[in-house]
C-alpha cells in the first residue's frame, strides 16, 4: 500500500490474487475481511473494511477492495487481510503498516 494524506480518497486494490508457493490455496475462499488498527496506540482506533471486499473469483482467490474515504488519523497504521476458506480455516497471507501524513489543505 502506498502512503497517503489524511482526508484524501484511497485509490483501493483493483485486484489482489492470493497465491501460496506460486499456486491458489485448494479450497475456495469464502470470506475475506481487512482492518487497519493505529500501531502502539492504546485504545485500539480501528477502521475495518469488512463489508466492501469483492470477491470475483472464490476458485481463483481473486478479490479486489474498491476506492474510498478512510478516516485514518495521522500515524503508523497496522493492516492485514484476513480470509476465510470454504472449509471455515482463516488464514492472513496479506499484512503491513501505512503511514498517514497531515493534511495541510482544509
Amino acid at each position: 500500500m502506498q502512503p497517503f494524506v489524511r482526508g484524501d480518497v484511497w485509490s483501493g486494490i483493483p485486484t489482489i490474487t492470493i497465491l501460496v508457493n506460486n499456486a491458489v490455496p485448494p479450497l475456495p475462499i469464502a470470506s475475506a475481511r481487512m482492518q487497519f488498527r493505529r500501531s502502539g496506540i492504546v485504545g485500539d482506533e480501528l477502521l475495518s473494511l469488512d463489508g466492501s471486499i469483492i470477491i470475483q473469483s472464490a476458485a481463483n482467490w481473486e478479490l479486489s477492495i474498491p476506492s474510498r474515504s478512510l478516516s485514518l488519523s495521522v500515524g503508523k497504521w497496522d493492516y492485514d487481510l484476513e480470509t476465510t476458506d470454504s472449509a471455515g480455516v482463516i488464514k492472513t497471507y496479506i499484512k503491513g503498516s501505512i503511514a498517514v501524513a497531515n493534511d495541510i489543505t482544509r
